[in-house]
C-alpha cells in the first residue's frame, strides 16, 4: 500500500500528515530542529508502511 506523506515546512516547525488510500489520516508536528527530525524519523518508522509519495511545502509570509 502506498501512502501520501505531506510536510508543511516552516521556520520553527514541521506540520505533517499521512494519508492512507482508505481515507485514514494521521497528523503530527515537530520542531524544525535536529531533535525534531529525529522525532519525525521515529514516528515514520512506527507507521510500518513500505512506500509513500512525499510532498514538501514551504510556508511563506509573502
Amino acid at each position: 500500500m502506498t501512502l501520501t506523506f505531506v510536510i508543511d515546512m516552516a521556520k520553527a516547525k514541521l506540520d505533517m500528515a499521512l494519508h492512507w488510500p482508505d481515507g485514514r489520516i494521521r497528523s503530527k508536528f515537530v520542531a524544525n530542529t535536529d531533535a525534531g527530525f529525529a522525532k519525525l524519523q521515529a514516528w515514520l518508522i512506527r507507521q510500518k508502511e513500505v512506500g509513500a509519495y512525499v510532498c514538501l511545502k514551504a510556508t511563506s509570509t509573502n
